[in-house]
């Protein structure tokens, strides 16, 4: 009789749909990946919304291993996430200054239910290069009587040769403002 039962249990068991079919994938990204360069000291933000097709209980947000160190997303957790409705995200990168260059970052966010990813993960790719820029926003740039384009936004400053990345962050916090790129040194010699 024991075994009958074990045997019962096993097939029943066996019969249970998982909570998300591989065909089916109830979240859709506001973009599908985010994927660029970024520099040594960079940090940068962006939001993300998510929407679901699908009623879904203690959404946990997931970042891959590999991209722990840089990313982060706020916030990591939705108790309740009903059908249709957009959840925002933010999304931080952020680059260590000491970071080796050249080298690709890849990996995805997940959302999680349960410990079952969510299906439809959200994609990030980067590269550490040793100089940048933000891109403009071109609402914000004005014509200079010279035919120069330039960000109303953005100062650039030139600082002296000793000076850090660190020096840079400091000038520019103390004005109300952040870094949003930089220029490799290049030794030229005379």
């Amino acid at each position: 009789m024991q075994v009958y039962i074990a045997a019962v249990v096993i097939v029943f068991l066996s019969h249970i749909p998982t909570a998300f079919s591989q065909s089916a994938a109830p979240i859709t990204w506001s973009a599908p990946a985010l994927s660029r360069w970024f520099f040594p000291g960079q940090t940068y933000q962006t939001s993300l919304t998510f929407t679901s097709s699908a009623e879904l209980r203690e959404l946990s947000v997931f970042v891959v291993p590999e991209l722990q160190p840089f990313v982060t997303v706020r916030p990591s957790f939705f108790p309740h996430v009903t059908t249709n409705t957009p959840y925002t995200a933010t999304v931080t990168v952020t680059i260590p200054t000491d970071s080796p260059l050249g080298l690709i970052y890849s990996g995805t966010v997940h959302l999680r239910t349960n410990l079952q990813t969510v299906p439809q993960t959200f994609k990030i790719s980067f590269e550490v290069l040793p100089a940048g820029f933000e891109p403009v926003d071109s609402r914000s740039v004005v014509q200079d009587s010279d035919g120069s384009i330039v960000p109303v936004t953005d100062l650039l400053v030139q600082m002296s040769s000793d000076s850090t990345f660190r020096d840079a962050v400091t000038v520019a916090q103390n004005i109300g403002g952040s870094v949003i790129g930089d220029v490799a040194r290049n030794s030229v010699e005379s």
